[in-house]
């Protein structure tokens, strides 16, 4: 009866959210099946998403994630999907991440938690770790995590191909405000969101970044790069190149730091908007 009222409420939010369909949307946070063992199921003739996860235990929305398919409601007979073989569910801590963040996530109490993975340090949770989420089943996991990426004010894509070099928050002596993106010299550096460039030149440490606000309540800014492609007032398009990435300002190689400033003042941890896990 609850993984029915899990798969009605997850139908009722993707039909609501139809938006959500796009590719670079459907991309779930690597944590809700990080480990997992898939089996193969090639789709036979009346098959649907829907079938096949009702029969599996999980929702088409989150069927459509796991396998890259741009719209839930097409599949073709002979079609190779991944499933996942097990429901246990575990959760990769990210840069942020605290038990208290992770219990009201999931729906249940910090020490839930810290008794299911043996925690006596519930203060510190190291990044990378991954952390058994006791009492629910994958689909569970997944449409949460889901639900609560739909309620963020907007979605960033990546601005750039690269690895994570560096997370969000306490570094050494210091609070370190975004994320950063280790890449080659000379990389594009692309607008994570659509917006208006608000600033662009020599800002400090940041070396030559750019700001964009994207008119919802929050900034964002790409730092250390070697060339600026636009100007304050120019209005851009996401994914959209406006920087050559490098290493000006404090910086000990090629990256691009991106921050997200609130209009309210502060910072937000990136890795919450990004669509895409690396």
């Amino acid at each position: 009866m609850k993984k029915l009222i899990v798969t009605m409420l997850c139908s009722v939010f993707w039909l609501t959210n139809a938006h959500m369909a796009l590719a670079d949307e459907l991309v779930l946070p690597a944590s809700c099946y990080q480990g997992s063992t898939f089996i193969g199921y090639t789709v036979k003739d009346g098959d649907s998403l829907y079938k096949i996860g009702l029969h599996y235990g999980f929702d088409a929305y989150t069927l459509a994630a796991i396998n890259d398919i741009i719209d839930p409601r097409v599949i073709e007979v002979g079609q190779q999907l991944k499933i996942p073989a097990t429901e246990d569910v575990s959760h990769e801590i990210i840069a942020g991440d605290s038990l208290y963040s992770l219990a009201n996530l999931y729906g249940m109490t910090p020490m839930e938690i810290a008794m299911a993975n043996d925690l006596w340090d519930t203060e510190v949770l190291p990044v990378g770790v991954s952390l058994s989420i006791p009492g629910l089943s994958r689909a569970q996991a997944v449409s949460l995590q889901l639900s609560a990426r739909a309620e963020l004010p907007f979605v960033l894509q990546y601005p750039v191909d690269g690895v994570i070099s560096s997370g969000y928050g306490q570094r050494s002596n210091e609070f370190h405000t975004g994320t950063d993106i280790a890449c080659e010299y000379g990389s594009e550096v692309k607008a994570a969101q659509s917006g208006q460039v608000v600033s662009a030149g020599w800002d400090g440490n940041y070396g030559y970044a750019v700001v964009i606000d994207h008119k919802n309540g929050y900034k964002t800014r790409y730092a250390h790069n070697s060339q600026l492609l636009v100007e304050a007032g120019d209005v851009v398009a996401v994914g959209q190149t406006i920087a050559l990435a490098g290493s000006t300002g404090r910086s000990t190689g090629p990256h691009v730091h991106l921050e997200v400033l609130k209009a309210t003042g502060g910072t937000e941890n990136p890795m919450r908007f990004l669509t895409k896990e690396k």
